[in-house]
């Protein structure tokens, strides 16, 4: 069985090289925008005069003269939408690149012989779960410790930020806890390879992730599907479907 090290040892480089960059793009974006004012009322301001002039030299009428100045501003504003497009380019150029060059990141499988299935979930525990993101020293959750058994409806309630959805990954496996540790029927999820000698039996990683499933604060991805069908998209067994459903009074 392979199972996902989630480990980014590099978060900080990364980190560094996306600050210089983005610096470097918004002193691009700031020198565009500047560029883009001063050309647009230049000549704004020009061609208002030149047209003006042409006027008192009867050359242009009094309607020529509005029409002229309508289709100048229709131009001056075209071209200031056309610099601020760049500039919004070159402002999400970055943005793009960090996002491919995190999915382009190989994924470190370790080859594990030890891992028992899981058959049914009876219990999972939170043994002094605290979690920080990446880049920061602030702790979302900290030393949280419960316990839930097969059949409880539990509702974590807070305030927006108190760490919810980020305890609701670490349950899922999205997430691995800075410290402490979650059990599945009493026993851990295994990230790390275990060997036959010390006789470490833990929880297939996979297996978990194939146990337990979230739906977030926007689930309804299709609209005209019931939350059942939501959740169900893939191979499913429909009876098996049907009796979660009832017993969570999804509509079906």
């Amino acid at each position: 069985m392979f199972v996902i090290k989630q480990n980014f040892p590099n978060q900080y480089l990364f980190a560094d090289d996306y600050e210089i960059k983005e610096k470097k793009n918004q002193m691009n974006v700031f020198i565009l925008g500047a560029v883009s004012g001063f050309v647009t009322n230049m000549a704004s301001v020009a061609a208002n005069v030149f047209a003006i002039i042409l006027m008192t030299q009867g050359k242009l009428s009094i309607g020529t003269l509005g029409a002229v100045l309508s289709l100048i501003g229709t131009l001056i504003n075209s071209t200031s939408q056309l610099f601020i497009s760049i500039a919004n380019f070159i402002s999400k150029k970055n943005e793009a690149a960090q996002f491919f060059e995190f999915i382009d990141l190989n994924e470190q499988l370790l080859k594990n012989t030890c891992d028992k299935n899981i058959l049914d979930i009876e219990c999972i525990e939170a043994r002094n779960v605290s979690y920080r993101y990446p880049l920061t020293d602030v702790y979302s959750i900290k030393k949280v410790n419960f316990k839930i058994r097969k059949g409880e409806k539990v509702a974590f309630v807070g305030e927006n930020g108190a760490g919810k959805t980020t305890f609701i990954k670490l349950l899922t496996g999205m997430l691995q806890p800075s410290s402490g540790e979650i059990l599945i029927n009493g026993s851990k999820v295994n990230n790390e390879v275990c060997t036959d000698s010390n006789k470490v039996y833990n929880l297939d990683a996979e297996d978990r992730y194939n146990s337990i499933s979230c739906v977030f604060q926007q689930p309804a991805r299709f609209c005209t599907f019931t939350i059942g069908d939501n959740v169900r998209r893939c191979a499913y067994e429909y009876e098996k479907c049907l009796r979660y459903n009832k017993s969570l009074l999804f509509p079906i």
